[in-house]
């Protein structure tokens, strides 16, 4: 038997030399023939052991400077060769390589595993170990990541006295429409519990964020992002999310990720096979790493990150400008303009913009917190902050072009204005935008788009005293059904827009034909009856509420419909109905009990039984929507499924015995 590589170790300098002695003396008995050459056995706080620098002073290990120096040794070999021109090497040079990376993994974590998935993959398709590889772009690119970083990464080592306490918190998400995240101080290290109850919760420019949020993100997808996968588009609300908030991360050791999926939180750590994912990986990475800070990423359920989920579903319903072609030709009147105030990063007509929330490339968030002097901006704001606006102008004396509604009768139009209809001396030029398409949309369904045409169709021009309704009666246009309904089937009208786009086709108005051949889509890729009902009823919705011709009543559309109920339609597979004696024996068994949640969910389940409810109905039920009456109760449900009026409903629940 032979015994090699042991350590041991004590809180102080006395206990360590008891317990060193004792095994030394141990080992002797048992007659055991130890290496004296090899071995050390007066307690130390600085050694080298198995290639590792063990600092129990600094209570800091890390790899020897002569590993170190070996591996970047062979990593300069090749990239001298490389900037040469060479591709081609040995596999077994590079998977020498990758092995000396993947020794270090003691200190250097998962690190080992994210940086080197390029050169493992170069190293899968060799020949022979002494085949020649190609190294690609992205392996060559983790060479150089390790020879930049090494002496970095080992200078940090393992702090063996790192606790797992946090500094932040940061929860994200992403729908598919957008993505949403928010970061909170970090109070306990160990719970994940939710932020997003009522209590913990504001109202904040038509968002929902938690009271004690650091720092709020919130953006749309743009079109080619849009249909990406589910999983690249929470990678990237992670990635945007940490790289708005890098204000925080300095002087911060350790930032806690909070997602929802389950794989996002491997890939983070780990990276992935699939090149965007990779790269996504990486850049969190080397934002942590050039801000000195460690990310932990921890999974939790989705009913537990309902705010960042309601973030990520947020649609700026003021999401407008004006087309590329007016703004040169204003800059060509008006000389170059050099700030857009109200813009994102798809939007924006200057390379410097302000944005409502953050996004990428934007300079600052709030262009009200800006000074504005000195600049020719570009501003196209919405209309209920045009007002605003104005003021901010005179205050910092700026100058600038201000595109606005031809509303007379906003409230704004006595700013511009004089009683006796001249604009202000403070305006110096002015241009009407009377041609078509001077006016673009943003992202997501534009019912407001479709009205407004609709009602200047009719007569009703801007400047018209019901011209300022148009917001109105998109609003009111939506309260044709309910809120889940809406959400249901824009949800799935957005499915049916990201398939437009893959293929280069017209969402709205769409044409019966491309509805047919999405729905043969659905179903050749396994999609249900559900999955097809849904999605033609969401098309049928969009283009009613937006005033179309409905595309859905296409008799091709119809038999697919009908096609998906037959050959699609899951077999029906009911529950077994609960009996008077399943609650019998329930209640004899908490017969006794003095919990008052065991009661309250008997009571529940009793009433549910006896009166016909619903969960969604029993769980409305105040104190006083229940009247006791001599003999019976009386049940007032104040909202039901099918009380789509919201008329309200009594129900009477008699006294029995079961």
């Amino acid at each position: 038997m032979y015994l090699d590589d042991g350590l041991g170790g004590a809180s102080d300098l006395v206990s360590s030399k008891r317990a060193s002695d004792y095994i030394r003396k141990s080992l002797s008995d048992f007659g055991f023939l130890i290496a004296e050459d090899k071995c050390i056995w007066y307690p130390q706080q600085n050694l080298i052991w198995i290639g590792l620098v063990w600092d129990m002073y600094l209570g800091k290990i890390q790899i020897t400077q002569e590993r170190v120096d070996r591996l970047l040794l062979s990593i300069v070999k090749i990239l001298d060769g490389v900037s040469k021109g060479k591709i081609l090497y040995r596999a077994k040079l590079v998977a020498c390589i990758v092995g000396q990376i993947i020794s270090m993994q003691v200190v250097f974590g998962s690190l080992v595993r994210l940086r080197t998935r390029e050169l493992y993959q170069c190293i899968v398709l060799r020949a022979s170990w002494k085949s020649l590889v190609a190294l690609t772009a992205p392996a060559v690119g983790e060479l150089r990541f390790w020879s930049n970083s090494v002496n970095d990464l080992n200078e940090m080592g393992v702090n063996l006295h790192e606790s797992d306490l946090y500094d932040l918190k940061a929860y994200t998400d992403a729908s598919d429409i957008g993505f949403g995240g928010f970061v909170v101080p970090a109070i306990d290290s160990n719970s994940a519990e939710s932020v997003c109850d009522s209590s913990d919760v504001q109202m904040n420019s038509s968002l929902i964020t938690p009271r004690n949020s650091l720092h709020t993100v919130v953006g749309s997808w743009a079109d080619h992002e849009s249909i990406k996968s589910s999983t690249w588009r929470e990678l990237e609300a992670v990635n945007r999310t940490v790289k708005s908030s890098l204000h925080l991360l300095k002087n911060q050791r350790h930032y806690k990720l909070i997602q929802i999926i389950k794989n996002v939180t491997s890939i983070v750590k780990n990276g992935s096979r699939k090149t965007d994912l990779q790269v996504l990986a990486c850049e969190l990475h080397t934002l942590c790493f050039e801000n000195s800070c460690k990310i932990t990423t921890q999974w939790i359920p989705r009913d537990q990150n309902k705010v960042a989920d309601n973030l990520s579903r947020y649609s700026d319903c003021d999401d407008w400008g004006i087309s590329t072609d007016v703004f040169n030709s204003l800059d060509n009147i008006w000389g170059i303009h050099t700030v857009d105030r109200f813009a994102t990063d798809y939007n924006t007509k200057c390379t410097r913009f302000n944005s409502k929330f953050w996004c990428n490339c934007t300079e600052a968030v709030d262009a009200f917190k800006q000074n504005w002097k000195g600049e020719n901006n570009w501003v196209v704001p919405p209309p209920n902050l045009v007002c605003k606006v104005i003021r901010k102008f005179l205050e910092d004396e700026a100058n600038g072009t201000l595109v606005v509604p031809f509303w007379k009768s906003a409230p704004y139009w006595v700013l511009l204005c004089e009683s006796n209809g001249n604009f202000k001396r403070f305006i110096n030029n002015k241009k009407f935008l009377t041609e078509e398409n001077s006016v673009i949309t943003g992202r997501g369904l534009n019912i407001e788009q479709f009205v407004h045409e609709a009602v200047e169709d009719s007569g009703i021009e801007e400047g018209h005293s019901l011209h300022n309704l148009v917001r109105s009666l998109s609003t009111r246009l939506l309260d044709a059904r309910s809120e889940s309904t809406d959400k249901k089937y824009y949800y799935g009208f957005m499915k049916w827009k990201r398939f437009c786009i893959e293929h280069s086709l017209l969402s709205l108005p769409a044409s019966p034909i491309h509805i047919a051949l999405y729905f043969v889509h659905l179903l050749d890729n396994g999609g249900t009856f559900s999955t097809v009902n849904t999605a033609f009823y969401s098309v049928k919705w969009a283009h009613e509420i937006c005033g179309q011709l409905d595309p859905t009543s296409n008799t091709f559309v119809q038999n697919l419909l009908e096609s998906a109920k037959r050959t699609a339609k899951n077999p029906v597979n009911k529950k077994d109905p609960v009996s008077k004696d399943i609650l019998i024996d329930l209640c004899s068994m908490y017969q006794y009990s003095n919990d008052l949640t065991v009661v309250r969910d008997l009571v529940m389940i009793l009433l549910s039984f006896s009166a016909f409810l619903r969960f969604s109905e029993l769980s409305q039920l105040k104190c006083n929507d229940v009247t006791i009456k001599e003999g019976y109760l009386v049940l007032k449900i104040r909202k039901s499924k099918t009380d789509q009026y919201r008329a309200g409903d009594e129900v009477l629940v008699s006294r029995g015995s079961l």
